[in-house]
């Protein structure tokens, strides 16, 4: 079988607060409850760090600040339900055809 989860990362507006902070760097920094998380789009990367604890997660996909909800239902579930129905239409076409012979 061939399995994968597919991640994908939608970024949100950066606030007012956010804004005085931040460069123009694309990596962002922030403190997670006493942690640090950077966030590389580029290598499309988010790290995770506290203490000693190292965390990496790489994600599949960036879905960009300014996308519409459409958008990122044809990016994320779109796909998914495409397997769906597709599944369904031949299960019933199966089902009709079993009828067949009984």
């Amino acid at each position: 079988m061939n399995e994968k989860v597919v991640v994908h990362v939608r970024m949100r507006p950066i606030n007012d607060d956010e804004q005085k902070k931040e460069n123009s760097s694309p990596i962002y920094n922030s403190n997670l409850h006493n942690g640090i998380s950077v966030f590389e789009p580029d290598k499309k990367l988010i790290q995770f760090k506290k203490g000693s604890d190292d965390k990496s997660l790489y994600f599949d996909s960036l879905i960009p600040k300014n996308s519409e909800q459409y958008e990122v239902f044809d990016t994320t579930a779109k796909p998914v339900v495409d397997v769906i129905i597709i599944v369904y239409i031949y299960l019933i076409i199966i089902l009709l055809e079993c009828t067949k012979w009984i």
